[in-house]
């Protein structure tokens, strides 16, 4: 039985985490004392992620056949994916990525689509925009949180991302006033906060701002939210640190999402839409798009080809006419870049099944 150290996958945290294995399978956790971000701590949805990930798991490439999904090699899988991509002109061929690939993957996937001339790539970034272009904008590290004389939090921050949610805790024990907004009232934040605001549109709240927060808003005060309707509520939200001099601290979904903003464009869900408009080929690398779907019917079944990249057989990847499995997180190494913009290295914990290839080695063989 082998303990790794490695960095949670579940969220764009950071925490450090370790991984238990034992004949070559993460069997269970264990805490990291030394990390500086959770300090041992990690939250239920961490500790059990490496079991939620293996779910569905493939590790041989299908193709579909008779509109079934039939066990391939890797040779025919490549062979066909090579026709469809040289039938097609690169202004045809899209790539949606996803926030949970390491830095090191990233930078394969661009080079790859610079050297085809691919235009048309991007990933879902919950509607978080490029923050490259505010540089004006004072952002909140970790640290920050106990020094803040003011805490307002946007979103379930508390059950959402836990080990913020720990700082708040210990920001509150310190006499610091929390405030919190949602869409309910009956959160785990809204229950812990000094004062909660309910709304039914996040736009609406951020045009009649209430004057309570206001008030409280100033350099020492940090605004936490995890939650956007839209780019537009990021601009509006951008007003309102400005006038009061405040930080922000976003907090994004994928464990990656920060880092993927330095190597690809971060569309919001009309964009991807008008992305997969325009585009006879699709590839999608541990993307699962239909998961961003809410009921607003986006369609894959369309394209003159679909290769899903993927560790799991999900809603997208079982949709695909040709899936090609890659590593699981653990699997592998490289860095993700958290919320606070900071590098974090890890190991590879156990070895991928030796039927599943690199994201290295697919984009190689493309």
């Amino acid at each position: 039985m082998l303990i790794k150290h490695t960095i949670c996958s579940f969220c764009s945290v950071g925490c450090g985490i370790n991984l238990i294995s034992n004949n070559g399978k993460v069997v269970g956790t264990y805490p990291y004392k030394k990390h500086p971000i959770n300090e041992g701590k990690n939250c239920l949805r961490g500790r059990s992620s490496y079991k939620d990930i293996q779910e569905n798991r493939i590790i041989v490439p299908h193709q579909k056949q008779q509109n079934k999904l039939v066990e391939s090699s890797w040779e025919d899988a490549f062979s066909l994916i090579n026709e469809s991509l040289k039938s097609h002109s690169q202004d045809e061929i899209g790539i949606v990525v996803s926030g949970e690939l390491t830095n090191e993957e990233n930078a394969i996937i661009k080079n790859f689509a610079e050297s085809r001339g691919i235009k048309n790539i991007g990933f879902y970034s919950h509607n978080f925009p490029n923050f490259k272009g505010y540089d004006d904008l004072s952002f909140a590290n970790y640290e920050d949180l106990k020094n803040a004389n003011f805490l307002f939090i946007i979103g379930n921050i508390i059950v959402d991302n836990p080990l913020i949610g720990r700082r708040v805790f210990m920001a509150k024990d310190n006499g610091v006033p929390v405030f919190s907004a949602d869409y309910s009232d009956l959160t785990t934040t809204s229950i812990n906060s000094d004062k909660h605001f309910k709304f039914f549109s996040f736009s609406d709240f951020l045009d009649e701002f209430p004057n309570e927060i206001k008030n409280e808003l100033n350099k020492d005060s940090i605004i936490i939210f995890n939650i956007l309707e839209s780019i537009d509520n990021f601009d509006k939200l951008v007003e309102i640190v400005k006038k009061s001099n405040s930080k922000i601290l976003p907090v994004l979904p994928g464990s990656n999402s920060f880092g993927t903003m330095n190597y690809f464009l971060p569309l919001d869900k009309n964009e991807l839409k008008e992305l997969l408009s325009k585009i006879k080929v699709l590839i999608t690398v541990e993307a699962d798009i239909l998961t961003y779907d809410d009921g607003d019917n986006i369609n894959l079944h369309n394209f003159d080809s679909f290769i899903a990249i993927d560790t799991s057989l999900n809603g997208t990847s079982s949709i695909a006419d040709t899936i090609l499995p890659t590593s699981l997180w653990f699997e592998k190494s490289g860095t993700f870049t958290n919320t606070v913009g900071t590098n974090q290295s890890f190991e590879k914990v156990i070895e991928a099944p030796e039927t599943t290839n690199s994201i290295e080695h697919i984009f190689s063989e493309l």
